[in-house]
């Protein structure tokens, strides 16, 4: 996962954070139930993301995020900072179809 990460940033210049993730169990890898709000399972940031809205995530950033949690989903910032002003969840929209 660490090497897709580092080409998404280097080919599209997103800023990428470390997501966690569903385990087999279907429990969310964070180990809350997460029963106010299901869709969050395995979607919300392992880091405290806000800063990354307008500071540049490094390599080094990436290295280290998925060394420490090789099965992290892979999070976009939006906007400016990523020149995105939308985002898709693939999973989501998976399963509602």
């Amino acid at each position: 996962m660490i090497q897709y990460a580092l080409r998404l940033k280097r080919i599209f210049g997103w800023n990428l954070i470390p997501l966690w993730w569903v385990r087999e169990n279907g429990e969310c890898a964070c180990g809350d139930l997460h029963l106010k709000d299901p869709t969050k399972k395995g979607k919300h940031p392992i880091v405290r993301w806000t800063k990354y809205r307008e500071e540049r995530v490094t390599d080094s950033d990436i290295k280290g995020w998925w060394g420490q949690y090789p099965n992290a989903n892979i999070g976009v910032i939006t906007g400016k900072i990523s020149n995105l002003s939308w985002y898709r969840d693939w999973e989501t929209d998976r399963r509602a179809h």
